[in-house]
């Protein structure tokens, strides 16, 4: 029987208790010394959350999400940023998250069409980095080219101000401190079919302190033209979406 999830864009504010708890029950599944009120402190610098929610309405999966206009060379940019992402084992392979986060990208795109989009993420784990792949024709870092001067200035902008000190420019990694998680080894898939995509080991050379927490820095432009066939087809979704919707506003007023 096909497992089907539904998602939930919600604000932070309007995560319940009940809500909380059961996001960290899960993402405490499958990180190592994760802290409730280091999560919660996480959380609380996020605007928005991705929910993923099954047929019995659990909580089976998510990624926190946070949006803002930074200026770069005198220049404003739109930054969304994928904080905590995960996704119960069980729906391991389901595509409901990397649809309906790409397709949200496009309303963020949406409402200042004007900007350039950058995503940025920051990931532990192999899995999630792949995202940047699958998504983008081009990202940063990557095993197959060096970052471009211009996306290497950009992220460590970036970098310095969302991580400060934590940020190591040298390395593009996010150094976990002494309360971060680490994604627990049975859940890593690093087993040896694993290490033989060129992705998997670029990343874990990069990342070497991925079993301690550290996070590997990475950022792409979320635009028509550097999106994949199918990410595209979704983003534009969303862009299309956001953009009918002031019009039907502007009418009903």
């Amino acid at each position: 029987m096909k497992r089907e999830l539904r998602c939930d864009i919600v604000d932070i504010g309007a995560i319940g208790t009940a809500e909380r708890n059961a996001m960290f029950a899960l993402y405490d599944t499958y990180y190592s010394g994760a802290d409730h009120r280091v999560f919660e402190r996480d959380l609380a610098k996020k605007t928005q959350v991705l929910l993923l929610i099954n047929s019995v309405g659990e909580i089976s999966g998510f990624s926190t999400i946070a949006v803002w206009t930074a200026s770069h060379h005198d220049q404003d940019v739109r930054v969304i940023y994928s904080g905590d992402t995960i996704i119960d084992r069980a729906y391991w392979g389901s595509q409901a998250l990397a649809f309906n986060w790409i397709e949200h990208a496009g309303a963020v795109k949406g409402v200042e069409p004007d900007l350039p989009l950058y995503w940025l993420l920051t990931t532990k784990g192999h899995r999630t980095y792949r995202y940047m792949s699958a998504f983008a024709r081009s990202y940063f870092p990557t095993w197959r080219e060096e970052t471009p001067l211009e996306m290497r200035t950009l992220m460590d902008a970036i970098g310095q101000q969302v991580f400060g000190e934590r940020y190591d420019r040298a390395t593009g990694i996010v150094r976990h401190d002494v309360h971060g998680a680490a994604l627990r080894k049975d859940h890593a898939g690093l087993d040896q079919p694993h290490m033989n995509n060129p992705e998997v080991m670029f990343f874990v050379e990069r990342n070497p302190g991925h079993d301690l927490g550290d996070e590997l820095l990475c950022m792409c432009e979320l635009s028509e033209d550097n999106l994949r066939p199918m990410a595209r087809k979704q983003f534009l979704k969303g862009f299309e979406r956001e953009q009918m919707e002031p019009a039907a506003r502007s009418r009903q007023a």
